[in-house]
């Protein structure tokens, strides 16, 4: 095992290890060299944020141009880290623990930045050395009227075999249990997404790394996609594979532990958002005490009913992450699933705040990222945390508030599979109702039996309070590498248009003033598997 100082054999397992021999240290002689770099999108206009990981805490730099190897501008990083003790439990703040190094951050104002200009850049220091030379295509902001090109993936992994703390039934054998082949998958994503280098923004929506509580492999995970994350500004959002864990505010009853005990911690300093907390206090709105804070056009928080982290004996688990922004025709709205969402919580309030003041002259297409399912094939009841529970959660919060500002797309993951359903509204399909003169396409199946022993009752199915010619279409994206869950039903619900189970890959979407159209591309072979036309 690689402990940063030297290689160990151990044996006797993961639950009483015990060191059988040990090679001599290894020096790390350039202890700064940067790595696991990535673009992050700060939320003012096209400006975006560059990360990355040093073994230094001397502020390093970004240096960038509009030619190959001409640098004009130069920035310096902020420099961040975090604890053992801002960790939450077993096994991110004991066996787990691996020091992080230290996260610069460096912004590259958008002002000085033109729409489809490419900028070369690299980043670290004369003294700790340099990154290669990497490139990214500045996004339109809406008041230029020119398309966006983006991507979204979700469930990514690493290749490292992937050690779960398992709970026994439903996942077994229980306890600490490593999964060799789990993140393979994710191997096959990263060359696709360097292939991508138009793009202008990539949404990553919730399990990340799949580091579960331990920090190595948050490094193998940066390492595997750095040619491709520093190809586009990020979006990130959280997921219950970084989040969830007793007693920091999560919406599942202390009963979730997902996270391994990171809590949120190493998401939130690694990835910058517009509602990143940064080590800083934010208000209601995210306006951050650090310097990259967002502007008026993102707004933002990633608070916990009450300002900051919740700190204590439980770690600083932040709150809530959610977010939005305008870049191109589009409104983005990240939202945090594995927090409360109903009107009453914080979140909520932003999100019906948030909807009404989208401009549609400027952004005529809202997107909404979140991680855990709203619309999906879905199998799994259990309080609380089953799949079926938590749709029910968001639809009850969220779908009326979808319907009332016409949400054009949800990207969802959490369920390692792709599925895309009609425009839907209650169970209902709205554009084969208005193709069939009024006939409805009802999710009949729960009622027919095809779930049994998941309480089919208690899913309502009800018709639109009014007319409703325009609502969301659900896209089910959690087929970026982590293991296949194939956790459809045996029957497809009426309203899927698309479902596939055994399948890698992600999506790219393309939108103008007038147009939003995705494929679903194939990390297999390239293929496009699905794909779909919105008008306006």
């Amino acid at each position: 095992v690689g402990v940063g100082h030297g290689f160990k054999f151990i044996k006797h397992g993961i639950v009483a290890p015990k060191i059988a021999a040990a090679a001599r240290p290894i020096i790390n002689t350039i202890p700064g060299r940067p790595s696991g770099g990535h673009l992050a999108v700060h939320g003012a206009g096209r400006s975006v944020v560059v990360q990355w990981v040093s073994g230094s805490s001397t502020a390093g730099s970004v240096q960038y141009g509009t030619i190959p190897g001409k640098y004009t501008v130069h920035v310096n990083s902020s420099v961040d880290t975090y604890r053992a003790s801002d960790m939450c439990g077993f096994p991110a703040n004991s066996s787990g623990w691996l020091d992080p190094g230290f996260i610069h951050s460096a912004v590259i104002d958008g002002t000085e930045l033109k729409a489809n200009t490419r900028i070369y850049y690299r980043y670290g220091s004369e003294v700790s050395g340099w990154s290669e030379e990497r490139s990214f295509l500045p996004a339109p902001t809406p008041s230029e009227g020119l398309p966006l090109t983006f991507l979204a993936f979700n469930d990514v992994a690493m290749a490292n075999p992937i050690l779960f703390n398992n709970i026994c039934p439903p996942w077994c054998p229980g306890g600490l249990h490593f999964e060799d082949t789990y993140g393979l998958n994710s191997s096959k994503l990263a060359p696709h997404l360097e292939a991508q280098s138009g793009a202008h923004l990539a949404l990553m929506i919730g399990d990340l790394a799949y580091a579960v509580g331990f920090g190595a492999d948050w490094d193998v995970f940066g390492r595997q996609f750095e040619g491709s994350f520093t190809s586009w500004p990020l979006a990130v959002g959280m997921g219950n594979h970084e989040r969830d864990w007793p007693g920091t505010g999560d919406a599942f009853g202390n009963t979730a532990k997902d996270s391994g005990g990171e809590c949120g911690v190493p998401t939130v300093k690694r990835y910058h958002t517009p509602a990143s907390l940064r080590g800083k206090a934010t208000s209601q709105h995210g306006q951050s005490t650090s310097s990259s804070s967002s502007s008026s056009s993102s707004s933002s928080s990633s608070s916990s009913e009450s300002q900051g982290s919740r700190r204590g004996r439980r770690g600083s688990a932040p709150g809530a992450l959610y977010y939005s922004f305008d870049l191109g025709p589009v409104h983005f709205l990240v939202l945090d699933s594995e927090m409360p969402t109903d009107a009453d919580s914080e979140q909520g309030r932003f999100v019906a705040q948030d909807l009404a003041a989208v401009d549609r002259g400027l952004t005529p297409w809202v997107v909404v990222g979140l991680h855990r399912m709203m619309w999906a094939p879905a199998t799994w009841r259990k309080r609380l945390v089953g799949d079926l529970d938590v749709m029910e959660r968001l639809q009850g919060d969220l779908e009326e508030l979808f319907i009332k500002y016409q949400v054009d797309v949800v990207i969802q993951g959490h369920e390692h599979a792709y599925a895309r359903t009609c425009m839907l509204y209650k169970g209902m399909c709205v554009d084969r109702q208005q193709a069939a003169g009024g006939a409805r396409s009802v999710w009949r199946h729960l009622m027919q039996g095809l779930y049994p022993g998941q309480h089919q009752a208690s899913l309502h199915v009800q018709s639109p309070a009014g007319p409703v010619s325009r609502a969301s279409v659900y896209v089910l994206a959690g087929h970026a590498g982590a293991g296949f869950t194939h956790s459809f039903p045996r029957q497809l619900p009426d309203w899927v248009v698309y479902g596939a189970q055994d399948h890698n890959g992600y999506l790219r979407f393309q939108a103008t003033s007038t147009q939003l159209a995705m494929e679903a591309l194939s990390s297999d072979d390239g293929s496009t598997m699905d794909s779909f036309v919105l008008q306006r």
